[in-house]
């Protein structure tokens, strides 16, 4: 039977679960001993608090739904208990104190709705102020539900407990993106923002991104509005650099160029966008965005044009004649594997490798397959020797002129296609213009979302493009 110790009201009860199904049946039938049934749970957890982990918000619905204040304020003390979020029986599980399941912030919004925020006020800004800082996500869920219930006070309060949470760590770890959604929705919040933009360089370069989304598609005023570009350009600081990670820098310019399309401020922003993809000097980032079918559609914006141009640069190139040489062949950090594929030879030996892993890994970075499109070269590498004598032997591939050929024909026809593009002259867009016409760029849509409304995720950038 379930141990109890109290009261035998609680009749062949197994468990804790049991108990609290019975607990429901005699407050949906208004029972009179439903409040000695609730009282005996509370007195169990408080001994036992690692058994009442999984069925804290279960049993704080009880409560709220039989409006029972006293017990309400009981189970939410229960949260200031440090317990274990399952009962595996497992001894090395963490402890948990204060909000650390998304279940527990819905109940705690409920109770605060249920009674008032002067009833429970002291015992929620307890539990909130002790919540760990990994699990301040739930807090911010906690202030936005209240936000939307209207509990003016309450979200105050909890907000400024949380944003001190936060505030006071390093903004690495932070893994929820709707924390600066709070700062610049909750008006207790306001002496937070500027910190907060200040430091926002310490986000996560995904978690930044998220961030500038969920603003994006909720403010049309007010501090966010400033705050906005501040925290685009350290976006484009963070991933489109000189010094950036190349390999994920194509994937936050594709997520920069959407984030400039929903914001009233977008042709600034395109120019603040379109400048640091230029200044990375990355050729393959360039081919790639302009290939993106949704900056196609701002082609008549002068900044996306000057992107285009760059690329009309890389395609405007003689037609490649028969010959040993690859001019266009660039290996990044490899001087000497350059200069010969750019040169007449057939074959050559380079060395200089810290032993032949190292020459391996060469090989299988630069020569993996029969033709590297991102460096333009063809050519086998065989990687051999031994201790100093380690080495590469280069030998050009003998069909590289067909797909040279090949190739340059493929940009031809880019090369029409965006010279055509760029015929179109240039119109500066008009904001209050409701009729515009066909070739100028779209009004970017802002959403206006009220404090009762639900947040959502972001789409793709073609489901914020009009056609």
């Amino acid at each position: 039977m379930w141990p109890r110790s109290r009261s035998t009201k609680i009749l062949c009860s197994h468990n804790l679960q049991s108990a609290l199904n019975l607990a429901a049946v005699r407050i949906h039938k208004h029972s009179g001993d439903m409040l000695q049934t609730i009282t005996d749970i509370v007195h169990f957890a408080k001994a036992h608090p690692d058994k009442i982990g999984s069925c804290m918000s279960g049993l704080l619905a009880m409560t709220c739904n039989a409006v029972l204040l006293q017990p309400t304020r009981a189970v939410l003390e229960l949260m200031l208990i440090p317990i274990r979020p399952h009962d595996y029986g497992w001894k090395n599980i963490p402890r948990s104190v204060g909000i650390f399941t998304p279940e527990h912030a819905t109940a705690i919004c409920r109770a605060i709705h249920t009674f008032t925020w002067k009833d429970v006020a002291d015992v929620v800004t307890r539990i909130v102020a002790a919540t760990d800082v990994k699990h301040a996500q739930y807090c911010v869920q906690l202030a936005l539900d209240l936000l939307r219930a209207n509990q003016s006070d309450a979200v105050d309060a909890v907000g400024v407990i949380t944003a001190k949470i936060v505030l006071g760590r390093t903004l690495q770890t932070l893994k929820c993106d709707d924390f600066g959604l709070m700062l610049f929705q909750v008006q207790g919040c306001k002496k937070f923002r500027d910190p907060f933009v200040d430091r926002s360089a310490e986000l996560a370069p995904d978690m930044l991104a998220k961030t500038l989304k969920k603003m994006n598609q909720t403010f049309v005023q007010g501090d966010a509005i400033s705050a906005f570009p501040k925290l685009f350009h350290t976006y484009l600081k963070a991933t489109i650099s000189p010094t950036a990670n190349s390999a994920t820098m194509l994937h936050h310019a594709l997520q920069a160029f959407e984030l400039t399309l929903d914001h009233t401020d977008y042709v600034e922003l395109q120019k603040a966008f379109v400048k640091a993809v230029l200044d990375a000097g990355q050729p393959s980032l360039i081919e790639k965005l302009v290939q993106h079918r949704p900056l196609r559609k701002f082609t008549h914006s002068p900044h996306i044009r000057r992107l285009i141009a760059a690329r009309i640069a890389q395609l405007d190139t003689p037609k490649p004649i028969k010959s040993n040489r690859q001019p266009n062949a660039t290996v990044p950090g490899h001087a000497q594997a350059t200069s010969f594929l750019r040169s007449d030879e057939v074959s050559t030996t380079i060395g200089g490798f810290n032993g032949i892993a190292n020459a391996r890994k060469f090989v299988r970075m630069h020569f993996s397959s029969d033709y590297n499109s991102v460096e333009h070269h063809s050519a086998r590498a065989v990687a051999g020797g031994t201790g100093k004598n380690v080495h590469v032997t280069l030998t050009k591939a003998p069909h590289i002129y067909s797909r040279l050929l090949m190739l340059w024909n493929a940009n031809q026809a880019e090369l029409s296609e965006l010279r055509q593009k760029l015929q179109t002259p240039v119109k500066t867009p008009k904001r209050d213009t409701q009729d515009q016409p066909a070739t100028q760029p779209p009004e970017p849509k802002v959403r206006r979302v009220s404090p009762n409304a639900d947040s959502t995720e972001g789409g793709t950038g073609e489901a914020h493009i009009d056609s």
